[in-house]
Protein backbone atom coordinates (compact mmCIF):
# COMPACT_ATOMS: atom_id res chain seq x y z
CA UNK A 1 0.00 0.00 0.00
CA UNK A 2 1.46 3.55 -0.86
CA UNK A 3 -0.22 6.37 0.21
CA UNK A 4 0.23 9.67 -1.01
CA UNK A 5 1.72 12.75 1.28
CA UNK A 6 2.00 15.70 -0.64
CA UNK A 7 0.32 17.76 -3.85
CA UNK A 8 -2.93 17.03 -4.73
CA UNK A 9 -3.29 13.62 -3.95
CA UNK A 10 -2.27 14.20 -0.40
CA UNK A 11 -3.76 11.32 1.56
CA UNK A 12 -5.22 9.35 -1.01
CA UNK A 13 -3.61 5.78 -1.71
CA UNK A 14 -2.24 4.77 -5.02
CA UNK A 15 -5.21 2.36 -5.98
CA UNK A 16 -7.80 5.52 -5.32
CA UNK A 17 -5.60 7.71 -7.51
CA UNK A 18 -4.95 4.93 -10.04
CA UNK A 19 -8.76 4.37 -10.86
CA UNK A 20 -9.37 8.45 -10.55
CA UNK A 21 -6.79 9.90 -12.50
CA UNK A 22 -4.17 7.83 -14.01
CA UNK A 23 -3.17 10.20 -16.33
CA UNK A 24 -1.55 12.35 -13.80
CA UNK A 25 0.37 9.41 -12.43
CA UNK A 26 2.04 8.10 -15.68
CA UNK A 27 4.81 11.55 -15.50
CA UNK A 28 5.42 11.68 -12.02
CA UNK A 29 6.20 7.74 -11.51
CA UNK A 30 8.41 7.86 -14.90
CA UNK A 31 10.16 10.59 -13.32
CA UNK A 32 10.91 8.52 -10.24
CA UNK A 33 11.90 6.07 -12.00
CA UNK A 34 14.83 7.67 -13.88
CA UNK A 35 15.69 9.67 -10.91
CA UNK A 36 15.42 6.13 -8.81
CA UNK A 37 13.54 8.47 -6.39
CA UNK A 38 10.38 7.13 -4.10
CA UNK A 39 10.70 3.05 -5.09
CA UNK A 40 8.17 2.26 -3.18
CA UNK A 41 5.59 4.26 -5.06
CA UNK A 42 6.96 3.05 -8.21
CA UNK A 43 6.85 -0.35 -7.31
CA UNK A 44 3.25 -0.21 -5.78
CA UNK A 45 2.16 1.19 -9.34
CA UNK A 46 3.92 -1.71 -11.60
CA UNK A 47 2.17 -3.84 -9.21
CA UNK A 48 -1.48 -1.99 -9.57
CA UNK A 49 -0.77 -2.10 -13.59
CA UNK A 50 0.10 -5.41 -13.43
CA UNK A 51 -3.20 -6.66 -11.29
CA UNK A 52 -5.19 -4.32 -14.09
CA UNK A 53 -4.18 -6.88 -17.10
CA UNK A 54 -6.30 -9.59 -15.18
CA UNK A 55 -9.11 -7.37 -15.28
CA UNK A 56 -12.38 -8.92 -16.87
CA UNK A 57 -13.57 -6.54 -20.00
CA UNK A 58 -17.05 -5.59 -19.76
CA UNK A 59 -17.01 -3.98 -23.50
CA UNK A 60 -18.70 -6.23 -26.46
CA UNK A 61 -16.93 -7.17 -29.81
CA UNK A 62 -17.25 -4.27 -32.41
CA UNK A 63 -18.27 -6.81 -34.83
CA UNK A 64 -22.37 -6.72 -35.84
CA UNK A 65 -23.65 -9.68 -34.08
CA UNK A 66 -20.92 -11.07 -31.94
CA UNK A 67 -21.43 -11.60 -28.09
CA UNK A 68 -17.88 -12.23 -27.17
CA UNK A 69 -16.39 -9.91 -24.06
CA UNK A 70 -13.50 -7.79 -25.64
CA UNK A 71 -9.73 -8.45 -25.77
CA UNK A 72 -7.92 -5.88 -27.87
CA UNK A 73 -9.08 -2.87 -29.38
CA UNK A 74 -7.55 -0.97 -32.29
CA UNK A 75 -7.81 2.82 -32.16
CA UNK A 76 -8.96 5.54 -34.99
CA UNK A 77 -5.89 7.21 -37.28
CA UNK A 78 -6.44 11.27 -38.00
CA UNK A 79 -3.28 10.97 -39.98
CA UNK A 80 0.10 8.99 -39.96
CA UNK A 81 0.95 8.88 -36.46
CA UNK A 82 -2.20 10.14 -34.50
CA UNK A 83 -4.26 8.34 -33.00
CA UNK A 84 -8.07 9.22 -32.09
CA UNK A 85 -9.35 8.17 -28.34
CA UNK A 86 -12.33 6.25 -29.20
CA UNK A 87 -11.62 2.47 -29.60
CA UNK A 88 -13.01 -0.15 -30.91
CA UNK A 89 -13.13 -2.90 -29.25
CA UNK A 90 -12.45 -6.64 -30.76
CA UNK A 91 -12.65 -10.43 -29.03
CA UNK A 92 -10.19 -13.04 -30.12
CA UNK A 93 -12.30 -14.24 -33.14
CA UNK A 94 -12.85 -10.63 -34.82
CA UNK A 95 -10.35 -8.00 -35.95
CA UNK A 96 -10.68 -5.16 -38.25
CA UNK A 97 -10.68 -6.58 -42.19
CA UNK A 98 -6.84 -5.62 -43.88
CA UNK A 99 -8.31 -3.59 -45.83
CA UNK A 100 -9.72 -0.60 -43.88
CA UNK A 101 -7.07 2.00 -43.46
CA UNK A 102 -7.22 5.00 -40.68
CA UNK A 103 -6.74 1.85 -37.81
CA UNK A 104 -3.87 1.37 -35.59
CA UNK A 105 -2.59 -1.81 -35.14
CA UNK A 106 -4.15 -4.32 -32.30
CA UNK A 107 -3.66 -2.93 -28.66
CA UNK A 108 -3.94 -4.51 -25.07
CA UNK A 109 -7.32 -2.38 -23.16
CA UNK A 110 -5.31 -1.18 -20.72
CA UNK A 111 -4.54 2.42 -19.06
CA UNK A 112 -0.51 1.88 -20.78
CA UNK A 113 -2.42 2.81 -24.09
CA UNK A 114 -2.77 6.74 -22.53
CA UNK A 115 0.69 7.35 -23.10
CA UNK A 116 0.53 7.02 -27.05
CA UNK A 117 -1.43 10.62 -26.02
CA UNK A 118 1.02 13.94 -25.87
CA UNK A 119 -2.24 16.54 -25.26
CA UNK A 120 -3.97 15.81 -21.52
CA UNK A 121 -7.53 16.31 -22.55
CA UNK A 122 -7.18 12.61 -25.42
CA UNK A 123 -5.73 11.29 -22.36
CA UNK A 124 -8.37 11.49 -20.45
CA UNK A 125 -10.95 10.49 -22.59
CA UNK A 126 -8.56 7.27 -23.14
CA UNK A 127 -8.72 7.15 -19.92
CA UNK A 128 -12.57 7.43 -19.04
CA UNK A 129 -12.96 5.16 -22.08
CA UNK A 130 -10.50 2.51 -20.89
CA UNK A 131 -12.07 3.03 -17.19
CA UNK A 132 -15.55 2.50 -18.58
CA UNK A 133 -14.36 -1.04 -20.57
CA UNK A 134 -13.23 -2.31 -17.36
CA UNK A 135 -16.83 -2.01 -15.89
CA UNK A 136 -16.01 1.17 -13.99
CA UNK A 137 -19.35 3.53 -14.85
CA UNK A 138 -18.74 7.28 -15.63
CA UNK A 139 -20.71 8.36 -13.10
CA UNK A 140 -18.73 5.81 -10.19
CA UNK A 141 -17.65 7.42 -7.01
CA UNK A 142 -14.37 6.40 -6.55
CA UNK A 143 -13.35 6.13 -2.67
CA UNK A 144 -11.18 4.21 -0.66
CA UNK A 145 -13.08 1.53 -0.42
CA UNK A 146 -14.36 1.19 -4.07
CA UNK A 147 -10.25 1.09 -5.14
CA UNK A 148 -9.21 -1.49 -2.34
CA UNK A 149 -12.44 -3.98 -3.28
CA UNK A 150 -11.98 -3.20 -6.65
CA UNK A 151 -7.97 -4.02 -6.75
CA UNK A 152 -8.77 -6.91 -4.56
CA UNK A 153 -10.93 -8.54 -6.68
CA UNK A 154 -7.89 -8.98 -9.15
CA UNK A 155 -5.81 -9.92 -6.86
CA UNK A 156 -8.04 -13.23 -6.24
Amino acid sequence: MYRFKHGRFAGMRMEQVFLRDAPALYEPVAWAEREDFLPDMVEEFNRLRRLLCRATISERCYQKRCHHRATSMTLPMEYPGSLVPSPYYWCDEHSPSEETEGISQMLAIDFDQIRQFGDKRSQQVMFRQIREALGISSGARITERFAKRFFRRLAE
